[in-house]
């Protein structure tokens, strides 16, 4: 994981959600390899809690999962029985630096000049 920012919650906010919750937030940036250990984790917790699971992951399982992993708190991981409002504000910072959106894909590869997304892929001539 790369580090991408440090940053504390401002006194307002620790005055709403306690003072357990004051300290140093780490965000990092996943590679492609610590993604896809993520996914195993998860598929390997699913399976052994449901033997007759169906092989899906759902969309938010993994990107609060992702969220979990990527943000510390005074370089410990976050407990999941954190404060809504607290998960809420930490995922909608981690979440988009280590995944990306539909809308984005579609920004990138269907409402540029290309006309698909393997367009760029194919041999000028």
């Amino acid at each position: 994981m790369k580090l991408f920012k440090k940053t504390r919650l401002p006194p307002t906010l620790i005055a709403i959600i306690g003072e357990e919750w004051n300290g140093e937030y780490t965000f990092y940036v996943i590679t492609a390899k610590e993604y896809r250990s993520f996914v195993e984790e998860l598929i390997q917790k699913a399976r052994m809690e449901n033997p007759d699971w169906n092989g899906e992951i759902a969309i938010t399982e993994l990107q609060a999962y992702i969220m979990h992993k990527t943000v510390k708190l005074n370089g410990k991981e976050l407990p999941m029985d954190m404060p809504a409002k607290l998960y809420d504000l930490l995922y909608n910072v981690a979440v988009p630096l280590n995944m990306s959106t539909p809308a984005e894909a579609r920004s990138l590869f269907l409402e540029s000049s290309l006309t698909s997304p393997t367009e760029s892929l194919q041999p000028s001539v």
